[in-house]
């Protein structure tokens, strides 16, 4: 159970807390209008840094494209080769399994 002495402590430290608490909102309020212009350069940063980052991007892409053209037509020119020794290949494996099997025969 708690004294009268302890009631007033808590109750002088109640006061205490709720003065920081006024002075913080007292404080929060001023900052208001400061913050919410941060807020808006901030946003607009961010916009711009993500202008710049889209133009590094497509200049980056631009750059290679040109590059990945070249690979791509190299790429298109080993399927084709690739494609006419998988006909060859399959041929001379249809000849020689013929072979084979007249030779069974």
């Amino acid at each position: 159970m708690t004294t009268a002495g302890e009631s007033d402590d808590e109750d002088d430290i109640d006061r205490v807390i709720s003065v920081f608490r006024s002075a913080k909102k007292e404080i929060l309020e001023i900052m208001k209008p400061f913050s919410d212009e941060l807020e808006k350069i901030a946003q607009r940063e961010r916009e711009w840094a993500d202008r710049r980052d889209r133009l590094r991007t497509e200049k980056h892409e631009r750059e290679r494209h040109p590059q990945t053209v070249q690979r791509v037509i190299e790429l298109e020119a080993e399927l084709k080769q690739t494609k006419c020794e998988n006909v060859k290949l399959s041929d001379t494996n249809r000849n020689l399994k013929q072979s084979l099997d007249q030779a069974v025969k």
